[in-house]
């Protein structure tokens, strides 16, 4: 039987690159093409330079989420869809392509940002149209403390509108035998909260004073005890915040954001990072994220309302905190 004769072989035609490859290969053209270096296109596109530095590795194989190369692409000022197409996704929808843009232009989020520029970003958003509540959590002691230079930002934003709510969320006690180092460590959390606080009241106009408070949970000295649950640092300290934004000129009358100021106990580094985020059109993390601080701090954010200037006090229910007293000395 004779055998069949073999169809000659299509012309060579260039072998497509893996995705991690491709995508690697187009960052590093458009970086060499701008003169842009990793940290410059990190800050450009609201991400650390470990993403960036983790793509380019020549032996890796690490792809980021779709939002995220869309974000080094237009950092770059590249076509966002011509990435996504080279890393192997399919293309994102034009509206969040555009909101992504427009979040990069107006505000770009950090994975990991000084917590005064954070801070000084929040300026030009205030008003007593738009004021905003920070809800700052103190599971270590406050950074703030050796930053004068951020103490001073947030007076300023204080009159120009800011709410601030300052918990810590351990057992209140005082000296004890029973786990005695651990009790001194929540001691002096408070301390040091209470201290920051007076120092902040002290610096903004007395009508904004009202605008701060510091809260503790609802829990009978007598049980305290049996709370001793919470672990002191370690190799960070973290004071978590929820944001909400007012508007009162739009529909939606707020909108929140989650961040935490985060000091490195091996070089005191302060980084503050921003994990979710729907401020300015941004959409960033998951609303999962979100609905256990709202929880969390539902009676404090409850027992105030910024728009219309009325803030906590002793006589407002709480539920399961207290607020703490503040007191400056009349001058």
């Amino acid at each position: 039987m004779q055998r069949p004769i073999p169809k000659p072989s299509p012309p060579h035609s260039p072998r497509k690159l893996a995705p991690h490859a491709a995508l690697r290969g187009a960052i590093l053209k458009a970086r060499n093409e701008t003169g842009l270096g990793q940290s410059a296109v990190a800050e450009r596109a609201g991400i650390s330079a470990r993403t960036v530095a983790a793509i380019e590795t020549e032996t890796g194989s690490y792809i980021p989420r779709p939002a995220i190369v869309a974000r080094i692409a237009l950092a770059l000022g590249r076509n966002a869809q011509e990435f996504l197409h080279l890393a192997g996704y399919e293309e994102l929808p034009q509206s969040q392509i555009e909101k992504i843009q427009q979040s990069i232009l107006e505000y770009p989020l950090k994975k990991e940002l000084d917590p005064k520029h954070f801070f000084e970003s929040l300026r030009d958003e205030l008003s007593r149209d738009t004021p905003i509540l920070l809800n700052a959590l103190y599971t270590s002691p406050p950074g703030l403390q050796h930053r004068e230079d951020v103490q001073t930002v947030i007076a300023e934003l204080i009159d120009r509108g800011l709410w601030l709510s300052m918990s810590v969320p351990y057992p209140r006690v005082g000296q004890t035998e029973y786990k005695p180092h651990l009790a001194g460590f929540y001691a002096s959390v408070y301390r040091e909260v209470l201290t920051l606080a007076f120092s902040l009241l002290i610096r903004v106009k007395a009508d904004n004073r009202k605008q701060l408070a510091v809260f503790a949970p609802k829990i009978p000295v007598a049980n305290a005890e049996q709370f001793f649950i919470m672990p002191p640092i370690s190799t960070s300290e973290t004071r978590s915040a929820l944001i909400r934004f007012y508007n009162r000129k739009t529909a939606a009358a707020f909108t929140h954001e989650l961040g935490a100021w985060v000091t490195f106990a091996q070089d005191h580094r302060d980084s503050w990072y921003t994990f979710y985020s729907r401020r300015k059109g941004n959409h960033i993390g998951p609303d999962e994220l979100l609905w256990p601080w709202l929880d969390y701090f539902n009676d404090v954010i409850s027992s105030c309302d910024p728009l219309r200037g009325t803030g906590w006090d002793e006589q407002t229910r709480m539920g399961s905190w207290e607020k703490l007293p503040l007191a400056v000395p009349a001058i």
